[in-house]
């Protein structure tokens, strides 16, 4: 009996130690309040509801360690915002915005994504921030929605097939 019961209580310690493991792993995922992300094959996904959380060289996007295998990165409907420099320094060729929820595009978004060669911004993007796609070296193609009102600084910053700030009308 004495073995049964300690037998019991190692298997529900060692079931509780593993708890804060489990929700470590699901707070890790998150990108926003209601948004989360997965790669899965080089493939980066942010899938949710709501705006992303803004990041900096001190708070790095959580898959900003995996910068270097990110092959595609897919935004699906219902992401607002795409958070200040949650891209940065990314290896995307691609970029999937093929969503009508997205509004804005935070500062230095796509900041030295030196593999991307084009991008289509949807007409629901009514902001970008400065330097979003700044240091794109590859970068030869954008398209921009005409809703778009402002063009901010920097756009597109020594992006070096457009010659500096020009870009395609």
């Amino acid at each position: 009996m004495k073995k049964r019961l300690l037998s019991i209580l190692l298997v529900l310690l060692m079931a509780l130690t593993l708890l804060p493991l489990g929700a470590l792993a699901d707070e890790n995922s998150k990108c926003g309040e209601s948004l989360t992300w997965e790669l899965t094959a080089g493939i980066l996904t942010i899938k949710g509801t709501g705006d992303m959380y803004d990041y900096s060289s001190a708070d790095p996007a959580p898959w900003s360690e995996y910068n270097d295998i990110i092959a595609s990165i897919t935004i699906s409907d219902g992401v607002t915002s795409i958070g200040d420099n949650a891209f940065h320094s990314c290896c995307a060729e691609s970029i999937d915005l093929q969503c009508t929820s997205l509004v804005s595009i935070g500062k230095n978004a796509f900041s030295r994504c030196t593999m991307l060669t084009s991008i289509f911004i949807p007409e629901s993007v009514q902001s970008i921030g400065s330097e979003a796609f700044s240091l794109c070296e590859g970068l030869s193609m954008v398209e921009l929605p005409p809703t778009l009102t402002k063009i901010p600084d920097g756009l597109f910053k020594v992006s070096s097939k457009f010659g500096g700030e020009n870009f395609p009308h």
